[in-house]
């Protein structure tokens, strides 16, 4: 999932907390949330806000790369529906509420 950088680093903090955290690629101005396929309707009610599920055969520049970098580990990414939900809890902080 592509989101903010601020939000994205709002929701690694979220999945760290329940150890569910998994690999990031982060570019200057926004976050991917790598996840395990998932969803029929990929982000349901996040897609009317700032978070886009990537398409499917869309390219992410990987790292390293001038503009991008890993955050956390080379872990197994999470299911979609975890990060999904760490993405509602974070947006439910009062620094994001009415995104």
């Amino acid at each position: 999932m592509l989101m903010p950088a601020e939000l994205g680093a709002r929701v690694q903090q979220v999945l760290s907390i329940h150890i569910l955290a998994g690999p990031v690629i982060a570019y200057p101005d926004r976050w991917a949330v790598l996840t395990e396929p998932g969803g029929h309707d990929r982000t349901g009610a996040l897609s009317r806000g700032p978070v886009v599920a990537a398409r499917a055969g869309q390219r992410l520049p990987l790292p390293p790369s001038a503009d991008a970098r890993w955050v956390g580990g080379l872990s197994q990414p999470p299911a979609w529906q975890t990060v999904v939900s760490a993405t509602r809890r974070a947006i439910e902080t009062p620094q994001f509420a009415g995104m």
